[in-house]
């Protein structure tokens, strides 16, 4: 270990430099869900379903309010949203699965734009089946059956 002796002259010759992760634009995407997770804010009570979808051209992150003590209305939202995601990705949609369910599970985002304190920010703003050939794509398993019926 070399002695820091500034930032000036530093050694960059065997430094391999990866590329950043892009966050994906307004439309639709065809996305793999990389990870999930409950967040909790312990001051405002809340609960949160963070998302971190994924694919080729980079990746986007949503967050679904389950539990919010003072506004009824954002849980009813983030409740819709929950179950809209559970039934697209193939899930029966009466109770909800343990976060770790989505992962791997490939469905469609919507993302806008909207402006917030003056910044323009991108947002999930629904869902949307993907055909069985996009989920395929993505290495997802696609949520209809075409087993053969025997008689």
């Amino acid at each position: 270990m070399m002695a820091w002796n500034g930032m000036e002259n530093l050694d960059l010759s065997g430094v391999t430099v990866k590329q950043g992760t892009s966050i994906l634009g307004v439309g639709r995407h065809a996305v793999k869900v990389i990870e999930a997770g409950i967040k909790t804010d312990e001051v405002k009570k809340t609960h949160t379903l963070e998302i971190k979808y994924e694919n080729d051209k980079g990746v986007v992150t949503q967050w679904i309010i389950l539990n919010h003590p003072t506004s009824a209305d954002s849980v009813r939202i983030g409740m819709e949203q929950l179950k809209q995601m559970l039934v697209l990705m193939g899930h029966e949609g009466s109770a909800s699965p343990a976060p770790s369910w989505l992962v791997g599970k490939a469905i469609g985002v919507n993302i806008k734009a909207s402006e917030y304190n003056g910044k323009t920010q991108t947002r999930v703003n629904y869902h949307y089946a993907l055909s069985d050939e996009e989920i395929e794509k993505l290495g997802g398993k696609p949520a209809t059956l075409d087993d053969a019926i025997p008689f």
